[in-house]
């Protein structure tokens, strides 16, 4: 496996960790269970 292959694979999964956090961030934000760092006025 070439170099260029292993790095965009850890590019995706990168991007796929930060989405699956964001995304249960934002669920959590939409149950009410956490609250945003900056209250929207």
């Amino acid at each position: 496996e070439s170099e260029q292959g292993k790095k965009e694979k850890n590019v995706w999964y990168f991007a796929l960790c930060i989405l699956k956090k964001s995304s249960i961030t934002l669920f959590l934000i939409s149950s009410g269970v956490a609250e945003l760092p900056i209250s929207i006025h």
